[in-house]
């Protein structure tokens, strides 16, 4: 079976991100400066890098779920996937 395929932003919004991700009963156990947290849940792969990168991964396919910051980086790659905005 594959996994779910999830990529976390470093920089500002990542500890929000992890917050998030948390509640949502998501268990991560972050390393400092490790690039691959540990998930409680087997089926799911965490990935930690910028920004910037993730709206291209995300339209190749390397990865399923993506968070992204407050700039678009959408518009700024002009990447074709789905955005969504939460507050």
């Amino acid at each position: 079976m594959n996994k779910l395929k999830v990529v976390l932003p470093k920089g500002r919004i990542y500890e929000n991100v992890v917050k998030l991700l948390n509640s949502a009963g998501l268990g991560l156990n972050v390393v400092e400066r490790a690039y691959r947290p540990i998930v409680s849940d087997k089926e799911i792969e965490v990935k930690i890098m910028k920004t910037q990168n993730i709206p291209r991964l995300l339209e190749l396919g390397c990865h399923d779920v993506g968070f992204g910051g407050f700039y678009n980086p959408v518009k700024t790659t002009k990447s074709h996937i789905m955005a969504a905005q939460f507050q």
